[in-house]
């Protein structure tokens, strides 16, 4: 809604990927958050699961993903009138 407001501190030193967590991807200069995690299929390859939930999850070639950061803290506040 337009009444919410969402803070996210980013750590934009990390351009590759640390461990099991939110981070803000980079793709042709459209930045989005996604959980990565580590596929379970290939150890080349990350599974990528985008924070908003119209984009599908999909897996990705360690070396092919572009990391502009880790999210830190991460909260979200409604305002009601």
């Amino acid at each position: 809604t337009s009444d919410c407001h969402i803070t996210t501190i980013v750590d934009v030193s990390i351009k590759k990927f640390i461990k099991p967590d939110i981070y803000l991807l980079n793709d042709k200069k459209n930045y989005f958050l996604a959980y990565i995690e580590l596929s379970k299929f290939s150890t080349a390859k990350l599974s990528v699961k985008p924070y908003l939930n119209n984009f599908s999850p999909f897996q990705i070639n360690t070396n092919l993903l572009n990391i502009s950061g880790k999210i830190l803290w991460q909260c979200s506040k409604i305002f009601s009138k």
